[in-house]
């Protein structure tokens, strides 16, 4: 019996060889301004020093400062004083603030969600000056007053969010999902529990979503106390774990869940070997921040049984449970640094009394990552312990790779859709080039008008005037090959194999089919 066997062959298509992915191009955090009159400003890929800032107390712990989409400089903060472009305090923000200065994360700026003009600005304030009871509050900034240069509504400045006995130093603020909105997230101090505050276009919800991530208590008594008052937090790029150091207790890894604002999982980092009253026997977490592929964690540790300074790092590429036991260790010539990632793929670090700003440039090789200590000299003077506190919205690591679409081929003429139809909803304005080739060019998807050539297209995602992505799609028109040459095997009976080769003519892909199958 005769078996039917047809052969396709596949259209080739050449690809060009310039091959173009998304890209984050995202300059809202591109302005680092830190004590001491320090700045660095990062848009062209390299930082570059700033002189001449208002911020000259050493005594400075906590800064935050935001740019526009083309990376300018458009206010900044101490917790105490809010700054314009020119390095002028505001009208309603010169010394009104009531920041506690002297904590980590004193204040962070944010976008608020549907607002292109106006910023929150969220405060760490103490407000019984030595009691070390803090509480979480904001101001507005509206940046069409004053001449466009911003100033503090005067009816929206120190606004309480929560208030309790017991809230550290510590703050973050965290993406929901893909959207405009996030958390800002505070701890306790006498319990393992994290407060996250929702912020939408709604406002902010001021009842918390409460993560109790262990039963732990701790007292504020005997002095010194064993207490998580001071340290640092940080975000993975992907939004789903969260770095806690602490000086006095463990430093912790913890699950987040970004859709929910939970965090959970608690996993020991460091193990505090801290008790009263041997006083120096402690390991103080410091700056802390992940690497670009989420896998490798940084901290700046204080070993005080030695009074030395170093740079932790863990790996946690194999799963909850075994990231302490990956710690290596490097030394640094400062007991404190602070440290942040950038979206160059490098984490940068200022240390105490230091002359200069710090760099990892290679974070994601855990053997070698590459610690630059002063690479970037300041033109005088040293650092003191604050670093920008960044408000991280719309990473790269958490947005989809092919928002333009999939690189299409086509045989004939005709319309291409364009846009991932699949990707999550991205809560920002898109602009379609060339924009005359597409029927809707501000759509998230769309379709071209009928093609008959190679043609590439870009979507540029907008927020705010920054561009938080640019990708391309390509279209491209190939020839259908010639038929395959197929070997002659001549007859074959029931039960008998044979084996079939097909040669194509200018390459190609051979695809078989049979009536009953092929072995």
């Amino acid at each position: 019996m005769k078996k039917l066997f047809i052969i396709s062959l596949c259209c080739l298509f050449t690809f060009s060889g310039l091959v173009l992915f998304a890209q984050h191009v995202s300059h809202y955090n591109d302005n680092w301004v830190f004590a001491d009159q320090h700045s660095y400003k990062f848009t062209s890929g390299t930082p570059t020093y700033v002189a001449g800032t208002a911020l000259s107390d050493p005594n400075i712990e906590g800064v935050s400062a935001i740019s526009d989409g083309s990376g300018n400089i458009l206010f900044y903060s101490d917790a105490q004083s809010v700054y314009d472009a020119n390095n002028n305090p505001m009208p309603n923000g010169n010394g009104t603030i009531n920041g506690h200065i002297s904590s980590r994360n004193a204040c962070l700026i944010t976008k608020i969600p549907g607002d292109c003009d106006r910023y929150y600005l969220f405060t760490i304030q103490e407000p019984v000056l030595g009691s070390y009871l803090l509480e979480l509050r904001y101001s507005v900034i509206d940046m069409s007053l004053n001449g466009g240069l911003g100033d503090v509504v005067a009816a929206q400045n120190n606004v309480l969010i929560y208030t309790a006995s017991d809230l550290t130093e510590k703050m973050i603020s965290v993406q929901k999902g893909l959207t405009e909105d996030y958390w800002i997230i505070v701890r306790k101090t006498l319990s393992d529990e994290f407060l996250s505050f929702e912020v939408s276009s709604a406002g902010i919800n001021n009842t918390p979503v409460v993560s109790l991530v262990s039963s732990n208590t701790y007292s504020y008594t005997p002095v010194p106390a064993v207490i998580p008052s001071i340290g640092w937090l940080a975000v993975s790029p992907f939004n789903d774990a969260i770095i806690e150091t602490s000086g006095f207790t463990n430093s912790y890894l913890y699950d987040f869940d970004n859709l929910t604002g939970v965090l959970s999982n608690q996993e020991v980092l460091i193990n505090n070997p801290y008790s009263p009253p041997t006083v120096m026997t402690f390991l103080l977490g410091d700056g802390c921040a992940f690497s670009p592929d989420g896998q490798i964690i940084y901290m700046s540790v204080l070993d005080g049984t030695t009074n030395s300074g170093l740079i932790y790092r863990f790996d946690r590429s194999g799963g909850s449970g075994t990231v302490a036991a990956t710690l290596q260790t490097s030394p640094i010539p400062s007991l404190y640094a602070t440290m942040q990632a950038r979206n160059d793929g490098k984490i940068y670090f200022i240390m105490g009394n230091e002359p200069g700003l710090s760099v990892i440039t290679d974070p994601n090789n855990f053997a070698a990552p590459d610690i630059l200590l002063n690479q970037y000299m300041y033109p005088s003077g040293v650092a003191d312990l604050s670093l920008a506190n960044d408000f991280k919205l719309w990473g790269e690591q958490i947005l989809p790779t092919n928002i333009a679409g999939n690189d299409t081929p086509l045989c004939t003429s005709g319309p291409v859709d364009l846009g991932c139809s699949s990707c999550d909803s991205i809560g920002a304005s898109y602009f379609w080039e060339p924009a005359a080739m597409v029927l809707n060019p501000n759509n998230k998807t769309t379709q071209t008008i009928s093609l008959s050539a190679n043609q590439t297209f870009m979507v540029h995602v907008m927020y705010c005037g920054d561009t938080i992505s640019t990708d391309t799609m390509d279209v491209i028109f190939g020839a259908v090959q010639s038929l395959p040459l197929i070997d002659n095997i001549g007859s074959i009976c029931t039960n008998e194999n044979a084996v079939l080769t097909a040669t194509t003519q200018s390459g190609g892909v051979i695809n078989w089919y049979s009536d009953v199958g092929l072995s």
